[in-house]
């Protein structure tokens, strides 16, 4: 998948099939998307072979946004004297798959 199709900066990876991209809107804290690397309107005639890739890289990118949500999470507590992180609300992560 070519690279500067997508804004500088907000490219993350690509697989076979499908790219991770940050997108342009951080109204959630790492929201991103991940793009089908050939163009395809119709969500029904994704491939079984790119629809079990697609489960695997939300999986991955899920954990890695709630590592990053915890270490930030982390790094605000500390500085707060006998705060407890589980009062205080962590901000979401949001992942949208895209069809191109």
């Amino acid at each position: 998948m070519e690279t500067g199709k997508f804004r500088p900066g907000t490219f993350i990876e690509a697989g076979a099939y499908w790219a991770l991209v940050l997108n342009d809107n951080q109204n959630l804290l790492g929201k991103c998307m991940l793009f089908l690397n050939r163009k395809e309107k119709d969500v029904a005639r994704v491939t079984f072979e790119e629809w079990l890739p697609l489960r695997a890289n939300l999986a991955s990118a899920r954990a890695r946004l709630m590592a990053l949500s915890t270490r930030i999470l982390a790094s605000e507590t500390s500085s707060i004297p006998n705060s407890d992180p589980c009062s205080i609300r962590a901000n979401r992560c949001s992942m949208t798959p895209t069809l191109s």
